[in-house]
């Protein structure tokens, strides 16, 4: 009798041979024997793997097309091919992980009609697999920025003769019938360097904007993307003491929803080269404004932090709203009134450097402040910041707490479930699950330069390193972690959803040159390394 592991997709064929050392099956539409075509001669050049919600996404540039392995039911592997266009040049997931985004070039000399155009396709890596959208572009560009909200794409950075760097074209993810538009920024010099799409947010007299901020390293531009062919508005930088223009480096936003001319939204930017940060109140259109063509007016500010800051928020506290920002260098914290240019200073116990609002996830969470989490990059300290209490108490409105190591970042758990759980991240081996309820901390260790990666359903992660024979499970309802061996050097692990309601998990191997994959299925919620599948070859058309 086979073993368990040898049942599967090989039993498919007729030849009845059942090793997955050695697997003759081809994928045409659908599982079954056959030859494979001329197109298939060529080596297979597997680009970057992307995990979406239920497929893992494997680009090929010398076929253009996009393999997507999806796993029906327990135990089950399928494996789907689309065309896409010549060139693949950029791949990104949206935010949700639903959909893939598939940047091309077209053909590189475009002398005939029938030459392919660049494009933009959009997959839908869901349930459902398949291409949504096909957006044709006028020229090669070779970058792609998404909307984390899923409404906008933007192409940017062009190749050619005659190249113009402020170029972006905006792409209306949420009109079909909407075409691409060309939008050129105007600049003092630079060129787009980074995008922050923000919220709506309110400006006095009723009405509300989506923003598109676009950093350069001499000016920002503001994109109006409710009236996105309107005129931009740009913002010259501040210089620093050296006469250096300052060079951004975060940009943050709030929306204040009142009523009528008491709504004040704001955007701030700190600098990675000044301790100045630059805030831009959002106000109605003065006659000069209007007579431009925009629907607001920006009112600039500059405060000075007399420390370079390593990250600002605007936060609620007991005296309203404030824009906090931190100082490691002098072990500070300050909060500026955003109206007036007041500040307040806090002294810590730590040169904390990040900041993390969690008043959503807390226990009791005050009712007249937002309450920050605090951690180090530098120190083994994170603290809770209570700012309802920042402006009467400023000396005891934080709690701090000493863990084993450093933290240089924070991740969210999506889902509903753990969403009061977040995972701290730091430079070496070690991590930790905070509970933000009961403010108690579990320290993980792992091996050096391990990789994380997170279950789309909020459940579990999984860790591994690369070339590793080992990947691990870690359950955030019991915060258990378990180890399992794989036959291949493992280079990525992927938390998919089934079709039966399930999960699995694929664990891809890139184990020689030339772009050949392996793929070991796991059943994602009861995983067992004696049941498992395993394929030892990959290639686009199917197994080897």
């Amino acid at each position: 009798m086979p073993s368990e592991r040898s049942k599967g997709v090989n039993e498919s064929c007729a030849d009845g041979r059942r090793r997955w050392v050695v697997v003759a099956v081809l994928l045409t539409s659908v599982w079954g024997c056959g030859t494979r075509s001329d197109d298939y001669e060529q080596p297979f050049v597997a680009g970057e793997a992307v995990g979406l919600s239920a497929a893992v996404a494997v680009s090929d540039s010398t076929r253009n097309e996009v393999m997507l392995l999806r796993s029906p039911g327990e135990g089950e592997l399928d494996l789907r091919r689309l065309k896409v266009g010549k060139n693949i040049v950029a791949t990104a997931p949206s935010f949700d992980r639903q959909n893939l985004f598939v940047l091309t070039s077209g053909d590189s000399r475009r002398l005939e009609e029938s030459d392919e155009h660049p494009q933009l396709f959009v997959i839908d890596g869901g349930l459902q697999p398949g291409i949504k959208k096909v957006y044709q572009l006028e020229n090669a560009l070779k970058k792609l920025a998404l909307d984390p909200s899923g409404e906008w794409a933007i192409v940017h950075q062009a190749d050619g003769v005659v190249v113009n760097e402020n170029e972006l074209i905006l792409v209306n993810l949420k009109d079909d019938d909407a075409a691409p538009i060309k939008k050129t920024i105007r600049s003092h010099g630079g060129s787009p360097e980074r995008f922050t799409f923000t919220e709506p947010l309110a400006i006095p007299g009723g009405t509300t904007h989506r923003l598109l901020v676009v950093e350069t390293d001499q000016d920002v531009a503001i994109v109006d993307l409710t009236e996105p062919e309107a005129p931009e508005i740009t913002i010259e930088l501040p210089k620093t003491k050296t006469g250096q223009i300052a060079k951004p480096a975060q940009v943050v936003f709030h929306d204040d929803a009142g009523d009528g001319d008491e709504r004040a939204s704001y955007l701030a930017l700190r600098f990675e080269n000044d301790t100045s940060l630059l805030t831009l109140n959002l106000s109605a259109p003065t006659a000069s404004a209007s007579a431009n063509g925009h629907a607001f007016s920006v009112v600039p500010n500059l405060l000075d932090a007399a420390g370079v800051p390593s990250a600002i928020d605007f936060v609620i506290t007991d005296r309203g709203l404030r824009l906090a920002a931190l100082v490691p260098t002098q072990s500070t914290g300050l909060l500026f009134d955003p109206t007036t240019s007041k500040s307040e200073r806090v002294k810590f116990d730590a040169a904390y450097s990040g900041i993390a609002r969690v008043t959503s996830w807390v226990d009791q969470p005050p009712a007249n402040g937002d309450v920050a989490l605090l951690f180090s990059s530098v120190s083994p300290n994170i603290a809770f910041w209570r700012l309802g209490t920042a402006s009467a108490t400023p000396y005891a409105s934080f709690d701090s707490y000493q863990v084993e190591a450093s933290v240089t970042q924070v991740l969210a758990i999506p889902g509903q479930e753990f969403s009061h759980m977040k995972l701290l991240l730091g430079a070496s081996s070690e991590f930790f699950l905070l509970d933000l309820r009961s403010r108690l901390s579990y320290p993980m260790r792992a091996l050096n330069n391990f990789n994380l990666s997170l279950s789309p359903a909020g459940e579990q992660a999984w860790a591994f390193l690369n070339g590793g024979l080992d990947i691990a499970r870690l359950t955030f309802a019991d915060r258990h972690p378990a180890t399992f061996p794989v036959e291949r050097p493992v280079s990525g692990v992927y938390d998919i959803a089934r079709a039966d309601g399930g999960r699995s998990a694929l664990v891809l191997h890139r184990p020689y040159a030339g772009g050949d994959l392996g793929v070991t299925l796991f059943d994602g919620e009861a995983p067992d390394s004696a049941r498992t599948r395993f394929v030892s070859s990959l290639k686009l058309e199917g197994w080897q």
